[in-house]
């Protein structure tokens, strides 16, 4: 499988194209990128910044390129020894006329052949037209105001809004062309309202989605509208493409956008994993609360690295502040509920206002699979079950469940238990439709045991696909906008709840990421973060200086409030500016002339999403304005209180790189693969998009990485100038060529001690593969230590603390930033390794004697469930005990092929370039998608202590005939397709020649070659190219045994 090393996430878009990409790939690679990680580059809407709102899954995107510049992409990264992981979104598509499928649906109804592929709410499987809320108005007075009309296309007629052009039915379009002219026709209001009635679909206003809609939407974005991926039918054909691009080699890994979405995330990724093999490296994005477990039955390697974020983000969100905020908070927070009561109330509130279509639909559907007919003492009214059911949905702590299985038992009932006990406290929650769902879903009363375990799935599954939206909407978009105890835990994958961790958690957790998700992305900044990685570094320094920090803000409050326009803004969002303000300004003597208006765009953009006092339905504007003002005037030099903030600054500023520098270290040397956010190998102070997805200085980047030569004199340089970012791109570059020295996700960690004064503030930890150690030490909440801000990183003095490092560890140490060496025995001491920068990573190698151990033992003598030992998890098994020994050498026979004329001797080869076949791990071929589990137990046989050659022979070459007939049976659309085309090229030296041989010793069997018939014996050109033309399956199935063989070695 495509293990990336690290990832880099470029955003492509009309304006970043694949002709500006191409042209950074050098500059990517020798920064030591591994794998770029793509946003979605398939057709989508004209104009689209981001590529999520698809309209043509067979296509690329013609605003970013052609498939040809996407195949000479792949053919410069494979150079360049790089891949590429590329972003889907099988959960929805565009509302969009470029989107043929929807049109056909909205034009032919339930005629179309796309009719099951769109998430659209048939009422009781009837077809109702289905909503296309694009008006600005009621559909009457957009017709009475002339804005909508019948026009001529290419195929007909269509319907005309604004630009928007909608598709006409046979109906319409006979009726159409019956009349004398257009014009006469746009003029009959009563004729136009008619034809509009006719068609398949009814335009709407947007606002009636709040409360009505028939169709599943990206949570309430009506331009995106859902897919059924459950259909196999629909699978197929929406991924068909992707695969095309897999099976080519052009991607070697996907990324599944939003697969909380999807009616059954685990039946998915399990489709997915087969059509694509085990090659693919798959990550999700998925969003997990705290304690929240990724289910380990997804065939995927992992997410893509919020819980990490959050994880690293909390690491330095000092823990012993939360008081002091909280105190200060309280004061001045508009609302006085619980952070808990507070995301009930967001959620409610969504749900009500914006979600109210679909817990209507969620109702009916509930009567419609007869779910009601079940033996309670009063049945409840409709009206009291919506309720009941929306009450179930806010309550759940997390986006969704998955896999439950009715009659739920265990841990799964235990988690809804907890629901239905919050539940029943509820003041006017209705007891009957209560008690009506908790008996459905605890399955109690009722008859028909399998027909009910179907409906209540179907329903559940329902259920969780608007769980999800209703968290993000009401907690992610909605209270991380208004909660503003500390903005630096408001972000995804985090929560405004959380404040801060221990080391000793970080540890924990890290230990279990290694454990279980080795391969996971972990994540600093993405497109969706809600700020920049070294935005949230920096705030975390607050929490370090809280007092000061606190101090500072009352002072600003009274100094500031002539800034205020009659009082606004309030106390709340005033404090949401100067803690953005403080998270984003500019490094000291560095300038951002765009600074002002992206603040100015911030606000308007985290106002709205509050929805407190202004909203994207009705926006405020006064207040806004206001707003922004108030953050402009602050930001002014004149008034006397900018000196004051201005020092606090600086100072936390310096403490922030410092942060800043750690959370990057942390990300490459820490189990999980590093992602690396586009532009951010220099300080990312962006904010919320579109602010985080602004155009890239690539040359700036390319010439400051080249003109980085590393030595003692270039670190103190990049120290003496850090404010510029240049000393984070050197840093990060150094770390990205570090993970390519050694398999990181095989490697233990190891959680150090730490002794001495200060030993609170240090955070140490090991990585070791094989007799390799790699020492992470970096400083938590340095800010904290009484007097550090007056003395500063250089002159600090650690005094006794050091890391402890376990007895087996190495003694000589290379500190990979400015190459200074030392010994360690009883520790390593801090103030000995933070020389250049305020932390260090370290690596050890044992040193002395080159004497090493091995042993002999031919791979034929593993165990095996098939008679022989071979290459499969025997094998690795066996290396990880060589190594567990300390034995450092695995010495085989000679592994080429055998056969029973000279008594199966290894020595006795044909071949000096072959492999020998029956080596060939079947269970490999089981993960590469290629045999089946009961396929492979048909060829299972008893252990046994001697190997019967001749048995193994007969029986292993039915079981591979069987897997290259797989193989072939899947054409183009195997994994292996393009790896085995790969192979026969680069291997055309001697393989054509070896299976050309091995078909003709098949076909003469028992002869030696000089007995074979004259022509072919003296390789006669004619002769041979007969035989090849009439034995090309059998040559070619012998060239895809040797493509296995040596893909497995």
């Amino acid at each position: 499988m495509h293990k990336p090393v690290s990832t880099y996430r470029i955003q492509f878009h009309k304006d970043f194209r694949f002709k500006h990409f191409k042209k950074i790939v050098p500059y990517l690679s020798k920064l030591g990128v591994q794998t770029i990680y793509a946003s979605p580059i398939l057709e989508a809407s004209p104009g689209s910044m981001h590529g999520y709102d698809t309209v043509n899954p067979h296509r690329i995107n013609p605003e970013l390129g052609t498939e040809k510049e996407l195949k000479d992409i792949a053919v410069l990264l494979k150079k360049h020894g790089m891949g590429w992981i590329q972003d889907i979104v099988p959960n929805h598509m565009a509302y969009h006329q470029n989107n043929l499928w929807l049109m056909d649906v909205l034009k032919k109804g339930p005629k179309s052949n796309y009719e099951k592929y769109f998430d659209i709410n048939w009422a009781k499987g009837e077809f109702e037209p289905v909503m296309t809320p694009f008006l600005d108005s009621d559909q009457d007075d957009v017709v009475e105001r002339g804005d909508i009309s019948i026009v001529k296309v290419d195929d007909g007629f269509g319907i005309n809004y604004n630009g928007m052009l909608w598709p006409i039915n046979e109906k319409s379009d006979r009726r159409i062309k019956k009349a004398n002219s257009l014009t006469l026709l746009n003029k009959d209001k009563v004729m136009l309202k008619t034809i509009l009635a006719e068609q398949f679909y009814r335009l709407c206003s947007w606002q009636e989605t709040d409360q009505e809609i028939n169709y599943r939407r990206f949570f309430t974005v009506n331009n995106l509208i859902c897919m059924n991926m459950q259909h196999p039918e629909v699978f197929e054909d929406y991924h068909s493409y992707i695969f095309e691009l897999l099976g080519q080699g052009i991607f070697q890994g996907l990324r599944i956008d939003h697969i909380d979405g999807l009616y059954d995330p685990g039946v998915y990724l399990k489709r997915l994993r087969d059509a694509v093999g085990e090659d693919t490296y798959i990550v999700v994005e998925k969003i997990l609360e705290d304690g929240e477990e990724l289910p380990r039955s997804w065939p995927i390697q992992g997410t893509t690295g919020y819980e990490f974020l959050a994880t690293v983000n909390n690491l330095f969100t000092n823990v012993d502040a939360e008081a002091e905020f909280s105190k200060f908070y309280k004061k001045i927070s508009p609302i006085k509920l619980s952070i808990a009561e507070q995301i009930y109330q967001k959620k409610r509130d969504f749900l009500e206002n914006h979600m109210g279509g679909e817990l209507k639909n969620l109702c009916t559907l509930f009567y419609e699979l007869e779910l009601g007919d079940v033996d309670v003492e009063e049945q409840p009214e409709q009206t009291a079950l919506k309720n009941v059911l929306g009450e179930f949905l806010i309550h759940c702590p997390i986006y969704r469940f998955y896999g439950m299985h009715f009659p739920l038992h265990g841990s799964q009932k235990k988690e809804l238990e907890q629901i239905f006990t919050k539940m029943k406290d509820l003041i006017g929650i209705d007891k009957p439709a209560l008690q009506l769902l908790r008996q459905l879903l605890f399955k109690e009363n009722v008859t028909d045991e399998q027909a009910f375990q179907d409906k209540i799935t179907r329903f559940f599954k329902r259920c969780m696909q608007f769980s999800g939206p209703l968290m993000a909407k009401g907690v992610e978009d909605t209270l991380m906008y208004t909660y503003n105890r500390f903005v630096g835990n408001n972000e995804v994958g985090d929560s405004p709840e959380g404040f801060g961790i221990s080391i000793a958690t970080f540890h924990e957790r890290m230990v279990e990421r290694q454990k279980s998700w080795p391969l996971a992305l972990s994540a600093s900044a993405t497109h969706d973060t809600k700020r920049g990685e070294d935005v949230r570094a920096r705030l975390n320094v607050l929490t370090d200086e809280s007092k000061g920090w606190i101090k500072l803000v009352k002072a600003a409050q009274k100094h500031n409030r002539n800034f205020k326009i009659g009082g606004q803004p309030d106390q709340n969002d005033e404090y949401l500016i100067y803690q953005t303000i403080s998270g984003t300004l500019p490094m000291p003597g560095e300038q951002d002339d765009d600074y002002q208006v992206r603040i100015s765009s911030y606000l308007e953009k985290a106002l709205r999403e509050a929805k407190r006092k202004t909203n994207w339905a009705a926006p405020t504007e006064h207040y806004e304005a206001a707003a922004q003002s108030f953050a402009v005037q602050v930001l002014e030099d004149v008034h006397p209180f900018h000196d004051k903030f201005t020092n606090f600054q600086e100072q936390l500023s310096e403490f922030g790189i410092i942060n800043s520098l750690s959370q990057m270290v942390l990300k490459f040397t820490a189990p999980g693969i590093p992602d690396v956010y586009q532009g951010t190998e220099l300080w990312d102070l962006s904010l919320v998009d579109p602010d985080n997805r602004r155009p890239v200085d690539y040359e700036l980047r390319e010439n400051w990485l080249t003109e980085f030569t590393e030595s003692h004199a270039a670190w103190s340089s990049l120290w003496d100038t850090r404010n510029n970012g240049k000393i984070k791109l050197c840093l990060q570059s150094l770390l990205l060529k570090l993970r390519k020295t050694q398999d990181y996700t095989l490697a233990s960690y190891i959680p150090l001690k730490v002794k001495g004064k200060y030993k609170k503030h240090i955070l140490a930890f090991a990585r070791v593969y094989q007799r390799e150690w790699t020492v992470t030490v970096i400083p938590v909440q340095f800010a904290a230590i009484p007097g550090v801000s007056e003395i500063g990183f250089s002159a600090f003095d650690w005094e006794d603390t050091r890391v402890i490092l376990p007895t087996e560890a190495p003694e000589d140490w290379t500190n990979l930033i400015g190459r200074e060496v030392g010994k360690q025995k009883k520790g390593i001491f801090v103030r000995d390794i933070f020389t250049q920068l305020p932390l260090a990573v370290l690596t050890l190698k044992h040193s002395g004697t080159s004497r090493a151990a091995g042993i002999l033992m031919h791979l034929t003598s593993l165990p095996s469930a098939f008679g022989i030992g071979d290459m499969g998890p025997e094998a690795l098994s066996f290396v990880d005990f060589l190594s567990a020994g300390h034995q450092k050498y695995w010495q085989l026979l000679p592994l080429n092929p055998i056969t029973s004329e000279q008594s199966f001797s290894p020595y006795s080869s044909y071949s000096s370039m072959a492999g020998n076949v029956m080596l060939i791990s079947p269970e490999m071929l089981l993960e590469d998608g290629i045999l089946k589990t009961e396929e492979l137990r048909a060829y299972e046989v008893p252990a046994d202590d001697v190997v019967d050659y001749t048995a193994v022979e007969n029986r292993k070459s039915l079981l591979l005939k069987l897997a290259y007939g797989n193989f072939l049976a899947k054409g183009k659309q195997a994994s292996l397709f393009q790896p085995y085309q790969d192979f026969i090229k680069m291997e055309d030296n001697w393989l054509d020649d070896f299976s050309l041989f091995a078909v003709l010793k098949d076909a003469y069997p028992g002869k030696e070659w000089i007995a074979w018939p004259e022509p072919l014996r003296n390789r006669e050109a004619e002769a041979l190219q007969k035989f090849r033309l009439e034995r090309v399956d059998e040559i070619a199935e012998v060239k895809w045994l040797q493509f296995v063989f040596f893909k497995q070695w």
